[in-house]
């Protein structure tokens, strides 16, 4: 893993369901790009 995530690729790390993954991403401070499906989080290292 890179520094860009899925909800899937959150999914499959954690093992949570995808509704955690969701939340758990969307608490983070979290570049996004894409939506819904195609949707991206980038970790910024600034």
């Amino acid at each position: 893993m890179g520094r860009e995530m899925t909800n899937k690729d959150c999914r499959e790390f954690l093992g949570v369901d995808m509704n955690i993954a969701s939340r758990i991403l969307n608490s983070m401070d979290l570049n996004r790009t894409g939506s819904c499906r195609y949707r991206r989080y980038t970790l910024d290292f600034h």
